[in-house]
């Protein structure tokens, strides 16, 4: 399968939208540094939105080293003092896992402070000529990589309310279980519609609507990529295949250009397996948990037609895993170098 040219995607950046044709592929490629900033980059947070991007995602991203922090300081004041102030730390600490976390929230997802997130990245998404899926088919949104974290795959939570998008209006997102129990946590992938990335979940959703999954999981903050290789933990990774085929969801391939660049993580893959959940700790801008101020670029796929088989056979998985490791490619090496990435290979694992 040979690599799509450039001309044959939908450039979306702020609020403009464009097809790039063949006749000015030449001059992308003749004049590379301004296609880049007609392509890419999006209009600038004013200083009162950029402190709010910065201080927002502060608090979020704070908030998973305060919680352990609140609760060791907790322990520490009962068990040494028996301090009455350290149990009721404790049980409101262990209460907020079983407060009720509204299941989506429009509002939320579709806020303005996403939009200073945004312009923070630089996000913009690329996609094939809309509409580019069918309107009678549910689809399932493969993100790659996932990175330290998948912060582009946050950003495009709410991008399903733009018509240039070519998304579903309702899409869900897939995400691990034990994240839906952490305090806090729970709550804000609740309100982005997050729902357990569990077999019978996602059977469930994608017989009714879109979604989006990380397949990777766990092992591509790992094994996959990072701020000085790109790399996908794809090879042995084919559970969502089947579930796909069992749903008769189309697959929609999807690579964000930047992701690998967001963190520095740092942690046990052992306990993580364990706890099927990362455990370590990461820092970006500052070294504080800031996400490093780079550019994300999504880039979308052509759905792969996948037909519904209730059982399917290992031969019929392995076809269709190839088709979708394909298309991965293809997508990184004829847009990467959109991010001067020229000479940055992709590594599948």
């Amino acid at each position: 399968m040979s690599a799509p040219s450039l001309s044959e995607w939908s450039v979306v950046e702020g609020d403009q939208t464009s097809e790039i044709s063949a006749e000015s592929l030449e001059n992308v490629q003749a004049a590379l540094p301004e296609a880049r900033q007609a392509a890419d980059l999006s209009l600038p947070n004013t200083p009162v939105q950029e402190f709010v991007a910065v201080f927002t995602m502060l608090l979020i991203f704070g908030w998973i080293y305060v919680g352990p922090l609140f609760a060791m300081a907790s322990v520490w004041y009962l068990t040494v003092y028996g301090s009455k102030l350290g149990l009721a730390g404790l049980l409101v600490l262990a209460s907020m896992s079983f407060w009720p976390a509204h299941p989506y929230w429009p509002a939320f997802v579709h806020s303005s402070v996403w939009d200073c997130w945004r312009r923070y990245f630089q996000y913009s998404y690329i996609t094939p000529p809309l509409p580019y899926r069918s309107a009678e088919k549910h689809c399932l949104y493969t993100h790659f990589p996932h990175g330290s974290f998948p912060m582009g795959s946050w950003l495009s939570v709410g991008a399903n309310k733009r018509q240039d998008s070519g998304m579903p209006e309702r899409t869900y997102a897939f995400g691990a279980s034990l994240l839906l129990a952490l305090p806090i946590v729970r709550h804000v992938m609740s309100w982005m519609g997050v729902v357990p990335a569990s077999k019978h979940v996602m059977l469930d959703v994608l017989s009714k609507a879109s979604g989006g999954a990380m397949p990777e999981g766990i092992a591509g903050i790992f094994t996959g990529a990072s701020r000085a290789q790109e790399r996908i933990y794809l090879s042995k990774r084919k559970g969502f295949v089947k579930v796909a085929m069992q749903a008769g969801a189309d697959i929609v391939p999807t690579y964000i250009l930047g992701q690998s660049q967001v963190f520095v993580y740092k942690g046990s893959e052992t306990l993580s397996r364990r706890l099927r959940c990362a455990i370590g700790i990461f820092y970006g801008r500052w070294y504080l948990p800031i996400p490093n101020k780079i550019r994300l670029t999504v880039l979308v796929g052509k759905p792969i037609n996948v037909a519904k088989i209730e059982d399917p056979d290992a031969s019929q998985i392995e076809k269709l895993h190839a088709e979708v490791v394909q298309q991965v490619k293809d997508l990184y090496y004829s847009h990467r170098h959109l991010h001067g990435w020229e000479d940055r290979e992709l590594e599948i694992v």
